[in-house]
């Protein structure tokens, strides 16, 4: 669709991610960004806030719709981190290739990620994972685009995670001190020793444990975001959909820092976010399971495209609800697995001054799955059946003075 000028359509609600007009379906986890010309830079149209570190590696491509069917025209490094602004990146090109002419449609893919978003494993040197190591040493010696490196180090202070061998399996050992304090110090879940099963687990614990730690601290968002989540109860209206429309009740859970709530199925929660600064805002929010490395994503600020979308916070008070109102996401549960006591996620909120798209967040777990602990709950709708009476009176003549 061509750009409209004066207006920016786009799509809210639990729809906003269906594709609309297109036959085509976007690649499950691949971004292009668009580049252009900044003076003689090429400059990227994402940044930190996309996740591009010092080291990445990009390769250029005509238009988005090519790069499954056509070689790329070059290869970009991000030669430093000083490259790196929040919303923009200049690349360089890799090697001694000559420069490169830009069309419109120019757009990088992600091929090789950087060093800071490597997983650095713990492993005990136990022959047992002689046929681990291998596979590491050899995947490291080649390309896989877009996959985080697996790098094995011997200080347990310098590791994100590790491996231990419970009979004769594979047991994924958490370092995270804010876990340990509740008592969660190994995911719950096993795997046979055998690389075929360990290394899709490190490579989903690589993607979560990189974007769960990229925290950036900024004094607007410290001071002017408002987070408060609230148990929802039901009321006796409902929406033009026919479900149960949901209100908040009761106290803010989030006390200190930490929402705390009790596990269960009947009891929803929904979250309402206030922006009270200047500016407008956008928002997209993730849920991280750190028993089985998925990753949730709780609301996406919708994309349009070429066209502008309107902020998800708009300044002076403007907030979302989430889980109830308008938001267009349904309650949220919290549920615990058998013989587990407590449990502990991360509920992460990215805010931006810019539309970011993170679609390539969110993960499903890389076990098999033992049930969802946070449950997003379609309320059912009652049953739509009605018809419309519309009486059509005929006359000869017409009615006087009409």
């Amino acid at each position: 669709m061509d750009k409209i000028p004066s207006q920016n359509p786009q799509c809210e609600g639990v729809n906003q991610n269906r594709i609309i007009f297109d036959s085509r379906a976007p690649t499950t986890g691949r971004v292009c960004f668009p580049i252009k010309m900044n003076g003689s830079a090429y400059e990227m149209q994402a940044g930190s806030a996309h996740g591009v570190t010092e080291g990445s590696e990009f390769s250029l491509y005509n238009d988005s719709l090519t790069i499954n069917d056509s070689p790329s025209l070059c290869v970009f490094v991000v030669a430093s981190a000083a490259a790196i602004g929040p919303f923009t990146t200049t690349l360089k090109i890799k090697g001694t290739s000559s420069a490169i002419t830009l069309s419109a449609t120019s757009c990088v893919l992600q091929t090789k990620a950087g060093a800071p978003e490597d997983l650095l494993l713990l492993s005990p040197l136990d022959e047992k994972l002689l046929r681990l190591y291998e596979t590491l040493a050899t995947m490291m010696k080649e390309s896989h685009p877009g996959k985080r490196q697996i790098r094995p180090v011997l200080e347990k202070e310098k590791a994100r995670l590790g491996l231990s061998i419970v009979d004769n399996r594979i047991a994924f050992d958490i370092f995270d001190s804010r876990l340990a304090e509740y008592g969660l110090t190994r995911i719950p879940q096993t795997v046979a020793n055998d690389p075929k099963e360990i290394i899709p687990v490190l490579h989903g614990a690589a993607h979560f444990y990189w974007h769960l730690n990229r925290e950036v601290k900024d004094a607007l968002v410290d001071t002017c975001i408002e987070i408060e989540c609230k148990t929802l109860i039901p009321t006796r209206d409902r929406d033009s959909s026919g479900h149960l429309i949901y209100k908040p009740t009761g106290d803010n859970h989030l006390q200190g820092g930490v929402i705390d709530v009790v596990a269960s199925d009947r009891t929803m929660y929904g979250y309402k976010i206030t922006n009270e600064s200047d500016r407008d805002l956008y928002l997209n929010a993730f849920y991280f399971d750190n028993t089985d490395f998925s990753i949730q994503p709780y609301y996406q600020s919708p994309t349009s495209g070429k066209f502008k979308t309107y902020p998800t916070l708009t300044k002076d008070g403007g907030y979302l609800p989430l889980g109830y109102g308008s938001g267009g996401v349904g309650p949220f549960t919290y549920q615990l697995e058998d013989n587990t006591d407590i449990d502990v996620g991360y509920l992460v909120f990215f805010i931006t001054s810019e539309n970011v798209n993170l679609s390539t967040i969110p993960q499903k777990t890389p076990f098999k799955p033992l049930g969802r602990k946070s449950v997003q709950v379609t309320t059912p709708a009652d049953p739509v059946y009605g018809t419309i009476l519309v009486p059509i009176v005929q006359r000869r003549y017409p009615v006087q003075g009409q």
